[in-house]
């Protein structure tokens, strides 16, 4: 069953949303601060966040929405998840190194060394994971196997707040620049940029054949054909800031402040086609997944039933 996540501030849960009408079906508990990104691998969705009581991963299973475990403290802030092969990773602020989380007892069994300012975004492409983030302002791409630093992008001119990865490239965006820059992993090199997004760029995602990018000022979803880093179409106004997009099945999906609503965009003309309830707060976090539901329980008949006993099966 495909589902959609959001989280954010001031409600400080992971709500579930069906795509199909855009309904929240369940909800997490209260993480206790605000949710700054969500991830999906395997069984379950990860959820992060903090600023002051609360920085650790939480692991929740989607089939009812709740907490099985949790991270040690990162030590301040996580704004970024990703994941790739066995494990999820996590990077923010005050530590500032991307931890290496084995899901199934969520305990850290590596880190990097430090990114040299607070980590704003994480993604994986082909067998490395990159971050990018704020005063250091570069894209470092790293090795899981031991999360060495194999090789880093040139400044990109601000803030990194966003990385996504399509095809054979790492994208990453943010403040200052305002571009989208497209990197070749092979020597993360910038091989080309879009436009000037017009305000900060948050968030990227994408979906098919096209990068897909948010932030502020323009509040508008943008879609990016990478062969030449031009925007073909664009969303309406949000009608706040886009902080959060994430991409399923046939459509992509916008969160953000003031609407504070999920949006679901078709990609063939960039049109709203619905939205979920006001989820009370901004929404800083969207992520997807799919999971099958156990079958119901079926209560044998009596004749079934009293086979059984004699069997001494119940």
């Amino acid at each position: 069953m495909p589902t959609v996540y959001a989280g954010g501030w001031t409600i400080k849960k992971v709500y579930q949303y069906d795509p199909t009408d855009m309904s929240k079906v369940a909800e997490s508990a209260d993480y206790g601060d605000i949710i700054l990104a969500l991830t999906a691998l395997g069984n379950y969705i990860y959820a992060c966040g903090g600023t002051t009581p609360v920085h650790k991963v939480w692991q929740i299973d989607p089939s009812d929405m709740s907490k099985v475990a949790e991270s040690d403290d990162y030590g301040g802030s996580i704004d970024a998840l990703t994941a790739l092969g066995s494990y999820v990773y996590a990077g923010g602020d005050t530590t500032q190194k991307v931890w290496q989380i084995d899901p199934t007892d969520m305990s850290k069994v590596a880190e990097s060394d430090d990114y040299g300012g607070l980590i704003g975004a994480l993604t994986a492409l082909g067998s490395y994971v990159y971050a990018g983030g704020w005063m250091t302002q570069k894209v470092y791409q790293y090795d899981p196997t031991d999360m060495s630093k194999v090789a880093e992008s040139d400044d990109y001119g601000g803030p990194i707040n966003a990385l996504t990865a399509l095809d054979s490239y790492v994208y990453a965006g943010g403040s200052t620049t305002q571009k989208v820059w497209q990197i070749d992993p092979t020597d993360m090199s910038k091989v080309a940029e879009s436009d000037d997004y017009g305000g900060g760029i948050n968030v990227l995602t994408a979906l098919d054949s096209y990068v897909y990018a948010g932030g502020w000022t323009t509040n508008k979803v943008w879609q990016i054909d990478p062969t030449d880093m031009s925007k073909v179409a664009e969303s309406d106004d949000y009608g706040g800031s886009i902080a959060a997009l994430t991409a399923l099945g046939s459509y992509v999906y916008a969160g953000g402040d003031t609407t504070q609503k999920v949006w679901q965009i078709d990609p063939t003309d960039m049109s709203k086609v619905a939205e979920s309830d006001n989820y009370g707060g901004g929404i800083d976090a969207l992520t997807w997944h799919e999971y099958t539901p156990p079958p119901p329980l079926v209560k044998p008949s009596s004749s079934i039933a009293a086979k059984m006993v004699a069997a001494g099966l119940i």
